[in-house]
């Protein structure tokens, strides 16, 4: 007898063991439901796979180069002020 269309149901027995794992409830009709696996439960979900052509990719791409180039001269300005040695003034 099926309660929904993730739960089967059995006739309730007092010598019925349950694992850890399974979930067990009494219903109205006295009869004890445990779910079925589902594909959300097995982590089997279709998986999002973005298609990346050249049109998506290349404009991304020179975006953050174009992006780090003041960062890029930032570190250049800073490493060339750096005095080293004891002719600090």
């Amino acid at each position: 007898m099926l309660n929904t269309n993730t739960d089967t149901c059995v006739e309730h027995s007092n010598d019925h063991e349950t694992s850890p794992n399974s979930m067990m409830m009494i219903d109205n009709n006295d009869c004890v439901c445990y779910d079925v696996d589902t594909k959300f439960k097995q982590q089997r979900l279709p998986a999002w796979q973005p298609m990346l052509t050249a049109v998506s990719v290349l404009p991304l791409m020179f975006a953050i180069g174009v992006s780090f180039i003041p960062l890029g001269i930032a570190f250049l300005v800073t490493a060339n002020n750096v005095r080293t040695g004891p002719d600090r003034n």
